[in-house]
């Protein structure tokens, strides 16, 4: 697979799939939100995925969403996770949180980071939701995520950075961004050619739920909790082994 894959992203236009695939786009980010006149629908996923496409999903409410910490973070990855349900996305995709792309990060003090932190989180424990959010963010906050393109001084792409979304004009004329993937698999739904093609849906359901687990643990203070969570990851991650034949030494 050549990188950087690319992609789009868009809100309120509605680009023809076909041109989008012919202009050499390999996947389109979407919306859900409070806005209906944003979201994605089933007949454009649908659309989307018969023209080769992967769908990678986006999800906002305020745009400044994550100033307000764990607990908001918590009902956003739920509410985000039963939206995106209802459109078919399975639960081991992850879905992007667009929740601190209205705010300079610079301007952020030092309470207000610990919010954010805590916002991302606590959505990635709860529904495996990533960061969608200029390079500062992703960078404090030391999650995988979609840089989004800033004004904020903040130039070139994060470590973190799983897909990028550039300045400039997007793959075919209209109101749409364009994209970079920086890594297998960024997220689409379909999962891209190369990430776990060997794998059910099953067992790509019991991976993201180790990952949580670990987020789980990695957030945990009590060693004897710690140990008891570990002895469950491993005897999964040994079943999942076992079942796509890999050796478990």
């Amino acid at each position: 697979m050549t990188f950087p894959i690319s992609g789009c992203d868009y809100s309120y236009a509605r680009p023809s799939p076909h041109a989008l695939a012919a202009a050499g786009v390999k996947f389109a980010g979407r919306y859900g939100s409070r806005d209906p006149a944003k979201n994605a629908t089933a007949p454009e996923v649908a659309a989307l995925h018969a023209a080769g496409l992967g769908v990678v999903a986006l999800w906002e409410t305020t745009g400044t969403r994550a100033l307000d910490g764990a607990a908001s973070g918590t009902t956003d990855a739920l509410t985000a996770r039963n939206w995106w349900h209802e459109l078919g996305l399975p639960d081991y995709r992850p879905i992007y949180l667009a929740e601190l792309d209205n705010i300079d990060p610079r301007t952020l003090t030092g309470a207000q980071w610990d919010h954010v932190t805590a916002y991302y989180y606590a959505a990635r424990t709860a529904g495996g939701c990533r960061p969608y959010a200029p390079r500062a963010v992703l960078d404090r906050v030391q999650l995988p995520g979609w840089q989004a393109a800033s004004t904020y001084g903040d130039p070139g792409r994060s470590a973190f950075a799983t897909i990028t979304q550039e300045v400039g004009p997007g793959p075919i004329p209209g109101q749409i961004d364009t994209d970079h993937a920086w890594i297998t698999d960024y997220g689409a739904w379909p999962p891209p050619t190369g990430a776990d093609d060997d794998m059910t849906d099953q067992q790509a359901r019991q991976l993201a739920h180790v990952e949580q687990m670990l987020t789980q643990m990695l957030d945990a203070n009590d060693p004897g909790s710690l140990i008891k969570r570990l002895s469950v990851v491993e005897s999964r991650q040994a079943q999942i082994m076992t079942k796509l034949g890999l050796p478990l030494g």
